[in-house]
């Protein structure tokens, strides 16, 4: 009986333990070193830089959603290990272009720019160091007419671009920026504009994306004037 006593006490006072040891957990701080916050290559390209990249900021948050620091884009980040409570924290990274919020009037006169964000969640853990590395996609894509081959027949060459109600002529060289069309599966035609150098004008045959075009995307035209095409690569 006495034996049997003692191992209920034993019991109890492992128990409290494990208890004890699990509240200590979770109320405890751990640690956060922002190892890299860069920009994610377009079509899925590994990105091997480090630290944070010029022209990103960030914010982070936690549980309530009480801001515990932010980086405005431009700012020079100096490396450093931050203490934070255990929990789950919300990290929200851009670039310039995305806090201007400016893209939604966009002309067809105007190329646009890159438009780079991301939101995600990591967790602390007591007497931890999470080593945080995030890459910032782009939300929008881009179009590129990146080469005519045989451009010295032509006085004026160029590619116009349609999607949705955004329209762009694009010269050798240019990129333009559109926004994916959320909830619709919007695609973006094509065709050539040219004049040549017997200022003769004419234009191509309107064609189609085979697919709806995706964000953090670059589309590049190539013209080759011996067979008359002209070949896109992402």
């Amino acid at each position: 009986m006495k034996q049997y006593i003692l191992s209920i006490v034993s019991l109890f006072f492992l128990l409290v333990g494990c208890q004890q040891e699990e509240l200590i957990e979770q109320q405890g701080t751990g640690y956060l070193s922002l190892e890299s916050l860069t920009l994610q290559a377009v079509s899925h390209q590994p990105v091997t830089r480090a630290g944070v990249e010029e022209g990103l900021g960030c914010e982070i948050y936690d549980s309530t959603g009480k801001e515990i620091f932010s980086l405005a884009p431009g700012t020079e980040y100096v490396s450093q290990l931050m203490e934070l409570e255990v929990g789950t924290y919300t990290l929200k990274a851009y670039n310039q272009a995305y806090l201007d919020n400016d893209y939604s009037t966009w002309t067809n006169s105007e190329l646009g720019e890159a438009i780079h964000y991301i939101e995600t969640f990591f967790t602390i853990e007591a007497g931890k160091t999470n080593y945080l590395k995030v890459e910032v996609p782009m939300i929008n894509f881009a179009v590129c007419l990146e080469s005519i081959q045989g451009e010295e027949f032509f006085q004026k060459f160029e590619l116009v671009v349609t999607v949705g109600e955004r329209v762009l002529w694009l010269k050798k060289g240019d990129v333009g920026y559109f926004l994916p069309v959320k909830g619709d599966e919007t695609p973006l035609s094509y065709y050539i504009s040219y004049t040549n150098n017997d200022d003769e004008r004419a234009t191509g045959d309107a064609k189609t994306l085979p697919s709806v075009p995706a964000a953090n995307t670059q589309y590049n035209f190539v013209y080759n004037i011996e067979t008359e095409t002209l070949e896109v690569q992402e």
